[in-house]
């Protein structure tokens, strides 16, 4: 946590979220980005210790999460209750995602920040609710994202919002 905040703890050494989306992009970051002193992330060393004795097919699904992707997308097409095409603004790629919840209250050009995760043949939302950044981007800034080569976490998210 005190890396997440960057040490800004109150004067009580104490954690006050501004809401709850800032509460789960910090669970989100500690699942998947996190690493800890053994170099693994949070869901990787869950997977590999099995303390809860998961099915090979449960430990498969997991594995697959690990194929994910923090960052901004911009909506290129929805199909209501069951997909949404995002196009990374990182790497350019579309991800055909399948999802029920994240079609609604979404249009063609919306910038979200969010995390999809590779299940099965398709991509779903995993991780924390997206967020739907309110913004045009111009050519420049595209280009900017297209340049940023260093990978995308909630704890870079939370520090632009902070900015």
């Amino acid at each position: 946590m005190y890396e997440f905040f960057d040490g800004q703890f109150d004067q009580n050494g104490q954690i006050s979220f501004k809401d709850e989306e800032e509460e789960a992009q910090l669970m989100d970051w500690i699942i998947y980005d996190y690493k800890f002193a053994n170099g693994k992330k949070l869901i990787e060393n869950y997977i590999d210790d099995n303390a809860d004795k998961l099915s090979p097919k449960e430990r498969k699904l997991l594995e697959e999460m690990l194929l994910n992707k923090y960052g901004f997308f911009e909506v290129k097409s929805v199909e209501p209750e069951k997909f949404i095409i995002l196009e990374s603004l990182h790497s350019g790629k579309d991800y055909r995602v399948e999802e029920k919840l994240g079609t609604r209250g979404v249009t063609i050009g919306n910038i979200l920040v969010c995390r999809v995760g590779k299940q099965g043949d398709s991509w779903r939302m995993i991780g924390s609710n997206p967020t739907v950044v309110p913004v045009q981007l111009s050519k420049d800034a595209r280009v900017m994202f297209k340049n940023d080569k260093k990978p995308l976490t909630p704890k870079d998210f939370r520090r632009l919002k902070n900015c």
